[in-house]
């Protein structure tokens, strides 16, 4: 149960948006098996850290390791619910009361109900097919069938300037006094 909702909440986040931003390995000039690696890394060290936090409260106390699983499961329950409700576009203060009722709605249904857990058994697997599409199915997945490929997407070019480059930073100027009424720069 645990290793599915983690997938939901951690795995399946983490890997689309890294997947949908390859700029972040050409710009670290990632090889392909260090992409390999930390596709591997965040599918399977959230889920078994989970387990084995789990599974040693509940050799000290089988009472204890229960409220142990109550906890995590409102605590990934809520990172899903964040997820959610990013995704929806929402933001700012809302966020945190709607992602930790989430949190406790999830907590309750899955370890009062069988469907729940069921379905999150089933979606242990589903880390590996997260694992998959960032891999092979993803824009990243340009950076790990060729090496070279990486190499020639992580070369940039810069000309050189024709003279000297200014820089001047408004930080504390009140932007409407820099714009004009149809809102461009002044």
């Amino acid at each position: 149960m645990l290793i599915g909702l983690a997938g939901l909440s951690i795995t399946q986040p983490v890997l689309d948006l890294m997947g949908r931003n390859p700029e972040f390995f050409v710009a670290g000039s990632y090889r392909s098996s260090q992409i390999v690696w930390f596709g591997l890394i965040v599918a399977l060290v959230p889920s078994a850290v989970l387990v084995v936090v789990y599974g040693l409260s509940r050799l000290a106390h089988p009472r204890l390791g229960w409220w142990v699983l109550v906890a995590l499961v409102a605590a990934l329950g809520a990172v899903f619910g964040n997820v959610l409700v990013r995704g929806l576009g929402l933001d700012g203060a809302l966020i945190a009361m709607v992602a930790a009722a989430l949190g406790a709605a999830v907590a309750v249904l899955l370890l009062r109900g069988r469907a729940g857990r069921l379905l999150l058994e089933y979606l242990a697997v589903a880390n590996v097919l997260f694992l998959v599409a960032f891999l092979f199915m993803s824009p990243v997945s340009a950076l790990v069938s060729d090496d070279s490929a990486a190499g020639e997407l992580g070369t940039v070019s810069v000309p050189e300037p024709p003279g000297p480059v200014v820089v001047i930073v408004f930080d504390e100027l009140p932007l409407p006094t820099l714009m004009t009424t149809e809102g461009t720069i002044n």
